[in-house]
């Protein structure tokens, strides 16, 4: 299991999306984009480049995630965690593993049940997604 030390300064909210997306520099680029079936994600942010690109691309995804763990002095983000979204009527729609502490997913419009594990220990959240909005949930074990 791989930790990632960040200070952990965020809440999970909704927010709305304000204005063009963001263009990144040739220095700052996420890892490629993933497909399984019709949701498109990327997963990463290892290194203060990758995190510096997740953070200022989450906006353009109507689901972002993060991943962290309560520690002393900071929290830690975590890496290798498997998350399993399902629509409202419990059809999978993604099963993955993530590769650092972020997860950016392109979803249709609708509901989703998000459940994450971590050394064994599940959460779970319920989201709304759709185009207006940007959703970002962080899930964090003590």
């Amino acid at each position: 299991m791989r930790h990632i030390r960040r200070t952990l300064i965020a809440v999970s909210v909704g927010t709305s999306l304000a204005g063009p997306l963001a263009s990144f520099g040739a220095d700052v680029q996420l890892p490629p984009e993933q497909h399984q079936g019709h949701v498109t994600f990327v997963t990463g942010g290892v290194g203060s480049d990758e995190w510096h690109a997740f953070e200022k691309a989450q906006n353009q995804y109507p689901l972002s995630l993060e991943f962290a763990k309560q520690a002393q002095p900071r929290a830690e983000f975590l890496s290798d965690i498997q998350v399993v979204i399902q629509d409202m009527k419990g059809n999978e729609v993604l099963n993955t593993t993530t590769q650092g502490p972020f997860l950016l997913a392109n979803l249709p419009q609708g509901e989703y049940k998000v459940t994450v594990r971590y050394e064994g220990n599940a959460k779970q959240s319920t989201v709304r997604v759709d185009k207006a909005s940007h959703r970002r949930v962080i899930f964090e074990w003590a």
